[in-house]
């Protein structure tokens, strides 16, 4: 199990060293004191995992850490040709709350996979779900600071900040906690997906109403996306953290990284050139059975209500060239 030495070694040898120091000490402080009256609260973790073997268990570890709540894991592996389900199994061998689902064979992508774990767990049971990549490190109070962050504002749907990290200690904030606009859950997510934690109940409704449309969520690439879009089309709270509660590994095999640097503003530029884009807004309509409307659309629609499409100044501006341009 990960301890306070544990993460203050790898902050050591990020550039964010103070910052992290200082954040973990009181974090783990006021989870253990405040965080005891949430216990009542049963979580259920979903974690989706594919040739995960070198961090799964970091991840897992961090995972049982958590402060002041009770929680299950459910793993769901696709296909592997490394040690994950042994690993997987040996952790669930010794902690009665890891549950390893049956093999779904071959999903080929995050997705897919976290929509068979949305299908295969019965929530009734659960006031909380939470979504979790096979690779990051979960901070001692992500989830306490999550639901009292939902419990302030009332919010059924939460994401947060975070800090990704490589392996050669090298440390970015993430920031996510833009002020949300009126139409940015058409054109963006909330944040990173293993930020996310849901309101069971609401979650339920979420899962039973994108259940009707199984055939186009294969195409679905960003299942967190249109977790956000249901819940802001449905007009349903969400609250983004400006705390960051994990630290998300970067690596070769991300399935979706931070996209920070050249590179990544590269990568996303070509996946808007090839229409990706515009198809997984039109996705996200079609799952939930809803009309387009015209800000997505059409052009002339869209760059009258700019301001209102993504959070961020600087993606705003990303979006309005896209548009002028006709690469959208």
């Amino acid at each position: 199990m990960l301890t306070l030495e544990g993460y203050n070694c790898f902050i050591k040898e990020s550039r964010l060293h103070f910052y992290f120091t200082l954040y973990v000490n009181q974090s783990i402080k006021y989870s253990y004191w405040a965080g005891l009256k949430l216990k009542s609260r049963k979580i259920a973790v979903l974690l989706a995992a594919y040739n995960g073997e070198a961090f799964l268990g970091e991840q897992i570890d961090s995972i049982l850490s958590q402060f002041g709540v009770d929680l299950d894991i459910y793993i769901s592996i696709d296909r592997s040709s490394d040690n994950t389900l042994a690993l997987c199994e040996e952790y669930s061998s010794k902690n009665e709350n890891i549950h390893v689902l049956q093999p779904g064979g071959v999903f080929g992508s995050a997705s897919a996979n976290f929509f068979h774990l949305f299908f295969s767990v019965r929530f009734s049971d659960y006031d909380f779900v939470a979504l979790s990549d096979q690779d990051d490190i979960w901070l001692p109070s992500k989830l306490y600071n999550a639901l009292a962050l939902m419990e302030k504002y009332n919010a059924k749907g939460y994401s947060s900040d975070d800090i990704a990290f490589w392996g050669e200690g090298k440390a970015v904030y993430v920031k996510k906690s833009y002020e949300q606009k009126k139409f940015d859950h058409y054109f963006e997510s909330a944040g990173h997906g293993c930020t996310y934690v849901f309101e069971a109940k609401s979650f339920s409704k979420f899962v039973l109403e994108v259940g009707k449309n199984r055939s186009i969520l294969r195409r679905i690439a960003q299942h967190d996306w249109l977790a956000y879009f249901y819940y802001r089309v449905n007009e349903i709270p969400w609250v983004i953290d400006s705390r960051p509660n994990m630290l998300y590994r970067q690596h070769a095999v991300n399935d979706f990284g931070v996209n920070s640097g050249f590179k990544g503003y590269f990568h996303r530029i070509k996946k808007v050139f090839g229409g990706w884009y515009r198809e997984q807004i039109y996705l996200n309509f079609e799952a939930l059975g809803l009309e387009k409307p015209k800000v997505v659309t059409s052009r002339f629609h869209a760059l009258y209500a700019i301001e209102s499409l993504r959070r961020r100044t600087r993606d705003t501006v990303a979006l309005a060239l896209f548009f002028i341009f006709f690469i959208y």
